[in-house]
C-alpha cells in the first residue's frame, strides 16, 4: 500500500530562549542517548551558536519595538521536521538540495520580503542521517522585525509536505507513491523536544546559553563561556560531583537570567522616558548585578565583564542624550590579588 504523503512534522519551540537553547543543542548533541546510531550532519546555518544569538536579538528588538502593546514573543523559532522511512537514505548533498527548496517555500508562501538567500541563512537546519533519516529545520518566528505568525498554519504545512514529495522524487527519484512500508504498527514519532535530557549536563549547557543570551544587551560578549564549558567536560568526568556543581550552575542560571531581564527593562524604561520605572529597573540592576560580581562562583574576568556590559549601557545613553542615573554596583576592577 502506497502512502499520501512523506512524514513532515512541525511545533513551536517553547519557553522562550531557553528551550530554543535546549532544543538547538539537543538537534547537534552527537553523545545524546537518543543519537547512538545517528551521524549528524550539518546542512545550514553551521554555526548555532550565531543563528541563536540573530534569533535572540530579533525577538528582543521586536518586543522593545512593539508600539502596539501585548503579550511578549513566547515562541523563538518553529521546528519543522522532514522525515523518511527505511530503507530510502539520500546523501547529505541530496538533502541540501531537499533543504533549499523547502526554505523557498517557505519564503514565498509567507510573502517574506529580501533575498532568498538571506533569509535561509536566518535559518537552523540539519540532518539525521539514521535508520529513518530526517532533516531538521529551525525558523525563526520573528525575521527582520516582522512576526512569521502563519508558520504554523494548515496551509503552509500542507504546502511544505507537497515540496517535500516533489523535491524527494526531484533530487532522489524516490517516489512515495511507490513506497511500501516495512512496518505498519509504528506508533506516534515523539517530538525531540519532549525527550528527557540529562539533568546535570544539560542545566551546565543552559547557563551556557543564557549567558549568551544575557550578553546580547552589549552585542553579544559571551559570559563565563570558557569557565561553563570546562565544568560541562568535568561532569562526564566525575558523577560524585555532580550534585555541588548543579547548585553552583543553578546560581550562575538565576543570576545571569536576572542580570539579563533587569538591564533589557531598565534601558528600556529610560529610553521611554519613564521615571519611576527607570529608578525602581536602576536598583533592580545594582541588586543583579552585585550578586554576580560578589559572587565567589564568579571569576574577576567575568565579574568585570558585567561591570563594562553595565557601563556601556550607560554610556550610550548618555550618547543619545538620555539623561538617567548611572547604577552604582561593586567593581573588581585592579583589584590587588590575594
Amino acid at each position: 500500500m502506497s502512502i499520501k504523503n512523506w512524514t513532515v512534522t512541525t511545533e513551536r519551540v517553547k519557553n522562550k530562549s531557553q528551550g530554543l537553547s535546549e532544543y538547538t543543542s539537543y538537534l547537534i548533541s552527537s553523545k545524546h542517548k537518543n543519537h547512538k546510531n545517528t551521524k549528524i550532519v550539518e546542512i545550514f546555518n553551521k554555526d548555532h551558536n550565531k543563528f541563536l544569538n540573530n534569533t535572540i536579538k530579533e525577538v528582543i528588538e521586536f518586543d522593545a519595538n512593539n508600539k502596539k502593546g501585548g503579550r511578549k514573543v513566547e515562541s523563538y523559532a518553529q521546528s519543522f521536521n522532514f522525515i523518511l522511512p527505511p530503507p530510502h537514505k539520500p546523501s547529505p548533498e541530496q538533502w541540501k538540495k531537499i533543504g533549499i527548496d523547502l526554505v523557498r517555500t517557505i519564503h514565498k508562501e509567507l510573502n517574506i520580503k529580501g533575498e532568498i538567500s538571506k533569509f535561509g541563512n536566518s535559518c537552523f537546519i540539519n540532518l539525521h542521517d539514521q535508520k529513518n533519516p530526517h532533516l531538521n529545520m529551525l525558523v525563526p518566528r520573528i525575521y527582520d522585525g516582522e512576526r512569521l505568525a502563519d508558520l504554523d498554519r494548515k496551509n503552509v504545512l500542507a504546502k511544505l509536505k507537497l515540496q517535500f514529495n516533489q523535491s524527494v522524487m526531484k533530487h532522489c527519484e524516490i517516489d512515495h507513491t511507490q513506497h511500501k512500508p516495512l512496518r505498519s504498527n509504528n506508533g506516534p514519532r515523539k517530538s525531540a523536544q519532549r525527550y528527557a535530557y540529562d539533568k546535570a549536563k544539560e542545566e551546565a549547557e543552559n547557563a551556557l546559553k543564557l549567558i549568551t543570551e544575557a550578553a546580547t544587551a552589549q552585542a553579544s560578549v559571551d559570559l563565563a563561556k570558557a569557565e561553563i564549558a570546562s565544568r560541562v567536560k568535568e561532569l562526564d568526568k566525575k558523577d560524585l560531583e555532580i550534585e555541588v556543581e548543579k547548585k553552583r550552575l543553578g546560581f550562575l542560571i538565576n543570576a545571569y537570567t536576572k542580570f539579563k531581564d533587569t538591564i533589557f527593562h531598565w534601558v528600556d524604561s529610560a529610553r521611554k522616558g519613564l521615571t519611576l520605572e527607570t529608578m525602581i529597573h536602576r536598583q533592580e540592576l545594582e541588586e543583579s548585578a552585585n550578586t554576580i560580581i560578589d559572587s565567589k562562583f564568579v571569576s574577576d574576568k567575568d565579574a568585570i565583564l558585567v561591570e563594562q556590559t553595565v557601563l556601556k549601557e550607560f554610556e550610550a545613553l548618555q550618547n543619545d542624550n538620555i539623561d538617567t542615573v548611572k547604577p552604582e554596583i561593586s567593581s573588581r576592577m585592579n583589584k590587588p590579588k590575594m
